[in-house]
């Protein structure tokens, strides 16, 4: 066994099954590498007073966004140190998870929960929403231990007004009950949402046609010369149709995460964790531009923001006067990504090439294509590039 160094952490291979590198300094200490790409800091015990009759146990106890690899080691070391004492972290953990409301349990999902996930800024931004909306106002003070089903299915009821809503809340509930189980909060088999039926979603898939695409690309055309700062408004729209990547993933895009020896931006984080985007021919030489401008190292951000500083935050005002401008209606910003994967699939590349390319992280996703090499995705982001003409 190696001993641990931030190295080997950062260089650990992402596999299809979850893997340990152990340490060779404190024994049963070991870094958990998992699929999604997350490598978190783990210790495998027995409690002291058992012997080799205990249960053994693992208890993962932070990840490397927060921890270098020598303050994990220190904190393993303590941990054991705790279990020669005759205490177990696992209890001391589920000691510290007592919640009697739904709003004191929230704040313990975020600590233990999504504290230790990869992406754990954009996903706690996602699901905030919900619980202050919706899930806070009606069962915020309730007794997590008296929700029962007829709760869940009222307040799912109540919001048939926002079906989609409604869906995402009730998921985040059914995450949050399951959790109380696997924590022993609640007993097992007890969690009220399993019997609530979710509302029925239209999938609203909407791309531009080439006619739109020809009225689009010459507003684009237009709007790039009114400011110095549209320039990079534009350019990430054209970014964002070009790669088929999240708006977010571009706005938030530093020059250092690009890699144009290969073509490649590799993202540190997203909506889905770590995550590579690829580039064609049009888009490499947005890039190129952008790079060349004597205000880029004003910020570390490709897409400036005001005064050429920050990041641009959002571009509603911009997108919306260029969609009247160019007669398209009810398409927004995110369709660009339809558009693409449309334009894709119409000129027969396989749909796991294109979901590649997407950026999908679904387990069922990953098994049906991760064994495909980067060129069939290339592949697919050059015909976007050959078929767009800005």
């Amino acid at each position: 066994m190696p001993v641990l160094t931030s190295s080997i952490i950062n260089n650990a291979e992402i596999k299809d099954k979850i893997y340990y590198i152990w340490d060779d300094m404190v024994k049963g200490f070991a870094l958990k590498v998992i699929p999604n790409g997350q490598k978190k800091y783990v210790i495998k015990y027995r409690t002291s007073m058992g012997g080799r009759n205990a249960v053994q146990r693992w208890y993962i106890f932070g990840d490397i966004q927060n921890l270098s690899c020598k303050e994990a080691r220190e904190e393993a070391a303590k941990l054991f140190l705790m279990i020669r004492d005759g205490k177990d972290p696992q209890e001391e953990k589920a000691s510290l998870r007592k919640a009697d409301t739904l709003a004191e349990f929230w704040e313990v999902f975020k600590r233990d929960y999504v504290e230790l996930k990869e992406n754990k800024e954009t996903y706690l931004k996602n699901n905030e929403q919900l619980w202050r909306l919706y899930i806070k106002p009606v069962l915020g003070n309730r007794k997590i231990t008296d929700i029962n089903n007829l709760d869940i299915e009222h307040l799912h009821r109540s919001l048939a007004r926002v079906k989609y809503n409604a869906n995402r809340m009730l998921s985040l509930l059914n995450l949050l009950f399951n959790l109380m189980e696997k924590w022993k909060l609640r007993t097992p088999n007890s969690n009220p949402c399993t019997c609530v039926q979710r509302y029925k979603e239209e999938l609203r898939i909407r791309y531009l046609s080439s006619e739109e695409m020809e009225r689009f690309s010459e507003e684009l055309r237009k709007a790039e010369k009114r400011t110095p700062e549209m320039l990079y408004t534009v350019a990430a729209i054209r970014l964002l149709l070009l790669t088929a990547a999240r708006k977010n993933e571009i706005l938030t895009c530093k020059w250092e995460w690009v890699d144009f020896d290969n073509s490649l931006i590799n993202l540190p984080d997203s909506k889905t964790g770590q995550k590579t985007i690829f580039l064609n021919s049009k888009a490499l030489e947005i890039l190129n531009q952008l790079y060349a401008r004597p205000e880029r190292e004003l910020s570390e951000y490709i897409i400036k923001g005001k005064n050429f500083k920050g990041h641009n935050i959002d571009f509603k005002t911009a997108w919306h006067t260029i969609m009247k401008n160019a007669n398209i209606k009810n398409f927004r910003v995110h369709d660009l990504r339809h558009t693409a994967a449309s334009m894709a699939i119409s000129h027969g590349h396989s749909e796991a090439a294109i979901a590649k390319m997407l950026g999908h992280k679904s387990t069922a996703m990953i098994k049906h294509y991760a064994h495909l090499a980067n060129k069939p995705v290339f592949d697919v982001a050059n015909t976007i590039s050959e078929l767009i003409n800005f």
